[in-house]
């Protein structure tokens, strides 16, 4: 292939195994090469079968014709070129499905965690919210973990309410399939870093969550537990001035 087809193709690689030609054609124009250009270059690459056109409607799309065509592209780049080609194909997918820009969660998070980029939070976040919504629990799991994984290593520029979100929502997962004990662990980490940070508003979340949990009428019901954590739970409200919170201890 000539520089700017083997270009196009890196591009289009990283895109993923099937790709849209409206997000490439975005990619390649931040990339200094014009649609004309591009038009050339994916007929090219569908005569030389490394590449095929897979649908016309909703979107003009293109599928490699083996999946190791496209990891031996992806390969070809650099450490620091494939964050800078994973950055574009996130930022030209916010710009060119701004309507629809739920169905993408998933496929941002990804591109942007490659890119190193901190919009790949909130792109875990609401893909495990959505993931939730559906009842996809072993994805929701997933998504969570990551979301908190990289709030963890930005906790500086992280809110408390994204933290309380993404922690409470990651438990319920657990609850949800039947793992108490997972979401127990969790809601002690969660309770542990607020004290470690003297954030009480997160350590009253925690604290709220475990005594709910722990006196629901199940096989790991323990009343005791529940009535000494939600005492002090209740005490952190007071203090708090949360009257949502205390309602719901009390």
């Amino acid at each position: 292939l000539d520089p700017q087809a083997r270009k196009t193709l890196q591009a289009a690689s990283v895109i993923g195994r099937s790709f849209y030609y409206k997000i490439l054609n975005d990619v390649n124009h931040t990339l200094g090469i014009s649609g004309n250009r591009l038009d050339r270059e994916l007929l090219l690459l569908q005569r030389s079968d490394i590449i095929r056109e897979t649908a016309r409607f909703p979107e003009l799309e293109y599928t490699f014709s083996h999946s190791l065509t496209q990891e031996a592209a992806y390969n070809t780049l650099l450490f620091k070129q494939r964050r800078e080609y994973h950055l574009y194909v996130g930022e030209a997918i916010e710009r060119l499905f701004t309507e629809r820009l739920e169905e993408f969660h998933p496929i941002l998070a990804y591109h942007f965690q490659a890119a190193k980029d901190p919009r790949a939070l909130q792109y875990e976040r609401l893909s495990g919210d959505d993931a939730l919504r559906l009842y996809a629990l072993p994805v929701a799991a997933d998504h969570y973990r990551k979301a908190l994984d990289l709030a963890l290593e930005n906790i500086e520029e992280v809110d408390t309410e994204t933290l309380r979100h993404i922690y409470l929502r990651l438990g319920r997962v657990y609850e949800l399939q039947a793992e108490p004990k997972q979401a127990l662990d969790l809601y002690d980490e969660m309770k542990e870093r607020a004290s470690e940070w003297e954030n009480d508003r997160l350590k009253l979340a925690a604290l709220a969550a475990q005594g709910t949990l722990l006196s629901i009428p199940t096989p790991n019901q323990y009343p005791e537990a529940a009535q000494k954590i939600s005492i002090q739970a209740l005490e952190l409200a007071l203090k708090l001035v949360d009257r949502k919170a205390e309602a719901k201890i009390l």
